[in-house]
């Protein structure tokens, strides 16, 4: 190793403007290489795995997400690469999301060994698969290996914006969408701006109520009771426990002209209605 180190340094001792063009050579190289080459904070990796956000329009039911989530379900399972799936509507991830207009799968794809494509390639093709179902916006994502800060959103990068005047907020928060989504190169612009949700105020007419002996209390757990979760019992089975769950029908829930039906019982165990209603 003397020797060679001998040899290798009376050369370039020899041939000082050699070493120095090589030098600047292999400088300029790293500087290229630096620039083209791809990098990232965390580089995405190829987990076996891809995530599906599917999004409906905001007052969209409960009943009409699961029919979308399905058929969003079938055409996935349906691709070569995909091992298995786990499909969900509601709950703790839609709220996190945004609301109940939203749904998730959790795919889980074949061993790479056993795929034609990669999850980036992949999620390429499925794409423009899942774009043509009405009704529904599409985001497949590639889980990143490590999440930090931020929240689960549609998209893996986030902006927020902040204001003390809501209307300017909503108002420059699509300006700002709609400059971002012309952007070469982006795609799956969206933002959580949820104020098209259908909705109905009810206003309780307190001097008819007080007068029927029916407070307010009573009026909001009818309220609850007919639209609400509202567990009111547990069957249990020889080896499952079953909830039960109190609830209007689905048709009479999606029709506001029900909230009339409903009534309320005073303390005088007679039956009195104490509302008024408004859509809007």
């Amino acid at each position: 190793m003397l020797r060679v180190y001998d040899i290798t340094l009376k050369l370039a001792l020899r041939h000082k403007p050699l070493m120095m063009a090589s030098f600047v050579i292999v400088l300029a190289a790293t500087m290229y290489m630096f620039v083209k080459i791809p990098k990232g904070f965390i580089p995405d990796q190829d987990t076996d795995q891809l995530t599906v956000i599917t999004e409906a329009a905001q007052g969209t039911s409960y009943y009409q997400m699961v029919e979308y989530v399905k058929q969003i379900a079938g055409a996935v399972s349906q691709d070569p690469n995909v091992a298995s799936l786990m499909a969900s509507v509601g709950g703790a991830t839609a709220s996190s999301l945004g609301g109940p207009n939203y749904g998730q799968l959790v795919v889980h794809l074949k061993p790479r060994n056993q795929r034609a494509l990669g999850v980036e390639g992949l999620i390429k093709d499925l794409r423009p698969k899942l774009d043509r179902f009405a009704g529904m916006k599409v985001y497949l994502q590639n889980p990143p290996t490590i999440r930090i800060g931020g929240q689960v959103t549609k998209s893996l990068y986030q902006f927020s914006m902040q204001s003390p005047d809501k209307d300017e907020l909503y108002a420059q928060t699509a300006g700002l969408t709609e400059r971002i989504e012309k952007l070469a190169g982006v795609e799956d612009v969206a933002n959580d701006v949820a104020v098209q949700t259908p909705q109905v105020n009810v206003t309780i007419d307190r001097d008819k109520a007080g007068a029927m002996n029916v407070n307010a209390n009573q009026i909001e757990n009818a309220l609850y009771d007919a639209y609400g979760p509202r567990w009111v019992s547990t069957i249990y089975g020889s080896v499952n426990e079953y909830k039960v769950l109190l609830e209007l029908e689905p048709r009479y829930q999606a029709d506001p002209r029900a909230l009339s039906l409903l009534y309320f019982k005073n303390f005088a165990a007679s039956w009195s209605r104490s509302i008024r209603w408004r859509a809007s």
